[in-house]
């Protein structure tokens, strides 16, 4: 994966967790950013499917291959753009048509934790499906929905860092959300929620600060790719003096 913001470019490393998964990271370790994510849909439309999400407006190029029949699938977002979620289920056509030895055997994979958050010693609790973030001062919550009408809550990946974590909605396997609390005071006095999800689903987001009860939501409809979220004035009078 390639990188880009505006003249400088470089290249993204990767925290493989599954064979069909990857993480790799833009800036720093332990942000885990983006999500990508090859799924097999052969008994639903006889494709293989990518799925990606980032939190960033950085100008990247994603380059998916299948190496038993050597067919490519690029995609890219341009400097300065939010970048939206990949939602590609006619990816690789042929790919059900080739057999994959290994996968018949294999047990299923584990998420496997992206690290050790710090502890808590604040007012989230990690209890339910919610997600602690920044030592345990913020709390996360996500709802999914359908547009027939299901909806639950999502659940939080074991792991995960002090400022970030993932969520899935379905199966444990499947990452479906990225989500970030960034201490940003020293920079423009707030602290910043970035998120991505790899979905199309109807989704709603709050974050709370459980040290001023500052409260921060994000609803989208069901239907179209999710965004990426920026929001860099997302708790405007949580910086501490």
């Amino acid at each position: 994966m390639d990188r880009r913001r505006r003249n400088q470019s470089g290249r993204g490393g990767a925290q493989g967790h599954e064979e069909l998964r990857a993480a790799p990271v833009l800036r720093r370790e332990q942000l885990g950013d983006p999500l990508i994510k090859v799924l097999d849909g052969c008994s639903v439309n006889d494709h293989h499917w990518v799925y990606a999400a980032s939190t960033t407006d950085l100008g990247y190029s994603i380059v998916v291959t299948d190496t038993a029949t050597g067919a490519v699938r690029e995609y890219t977002n341009e400097p300065g753009q939010p970048a939206p979620a990949i939602t590609d289920a006619t990816a690789f056509p042929r790919a059900c048509s080739v057999p994959v030895a290994a996968e018949a055997s294999a047990a299923p994979i584990a998420p496997a934790p992206l690290g050790h958050a710090a502890a808590s010693h604040s007012g989230c609790e990690e209890a339910g499906s919610s997600l602690c973030l920044v030592d345990g001062r913020f709390e996360v919550k996500v709802d999914w929905s359908t547009a027939d009408g299901q909806n639950g809550p999502a659940s939080k990946v074991p792991g995960g860092t002090n400022n970030s974590g993932l969520f899935t909605f379905f199966d444990p396997n499947n990452w479906e959300m990225l989500i970030k609390v960034l201490d940003g005071c020293a920079v423009n006095g707030n602290f910043w929620v970035y998120s991505a999800a790899a979905t199309d689903l109807g989704l709603d987001i709050t974050v709370t600060d459980t040290d001023t009860d500052a409260t921060w939501t994000y609803t989208k409809e069901p239907g179209p790719p999710a965004p990426a979220i920026t929001d860099a004035a997302a708790f405007t009078a949580s910086c501490r003096p």
